[in-house]
């Protein structure tokens, strides 16, 4: 099981939280991409959302995606804007990976080894729009998920 703290994100296992340093205390596994926890953004349209973050764990590619939306304030409705984030962890090879052009805010979800994620973001022409997406896995440049590398933070 993983989870968000403001400070990074953790994981769990069945009796204790890992990995630890020497003192027990537990460590974040997203050390490498700490930055992205640590900063404080002012501007409230660019200011990450961990609150309302959401996650799954995607066995079938060993890999655990998190997307931290932040928000637009023109209406009653919280959509996720354009800075929001996507970052998938390889828990295999234990990289951290970010994604482009997807938006998550109104969840992800795995079914019958596919990804599915809901977007939640706020349309000049439709207004407020939740649309369902299916990550298609041709490998491509394309692919709503780059999966041409790990991102160097």
């Amino acid at each position: 099981m993983y989870f968000v703290h403001t400070n990074g994100l953790y994981a769990i296992t069945e009796n204790q939280l890992f990995p630890t340093d020497a003192f027990g205390n537990p460590i974040p596994i997203s050390l490498a991409i700490d930055q992205i926890f640590r900063q404080t953004n002012f501007l409230p349209w660019t200011k990450l959302q961990f609150k309302r973050a959401v996650s799954v764990n995607y066995t079938k590619e060993n890999q655990y995606i998190l997307f931290i939306p932040c928000e637009d304030t023109q209406s009653s409705i919280r959509t996720a804007n354009a800075n929001s984030i996507i970052l998938a962890y390889d828990y295999q090879d234990k990289n951290w990976f970010k994604w482009i052009n997807m938006n998550a805010a109104g969840g992800l979800f795995v079914i019958d080894d596919d990804l599915y994620f809901q977007e939640r973001r706020f349309s000049g022409v439709d207004g407020n729009t939740a649309n369902l997406y299916k990550q298609h896995r041709f490998y491509r440049l394309v692919d709503h998920a780059d999966h041409a590398g790990p991102e160097r933070m």
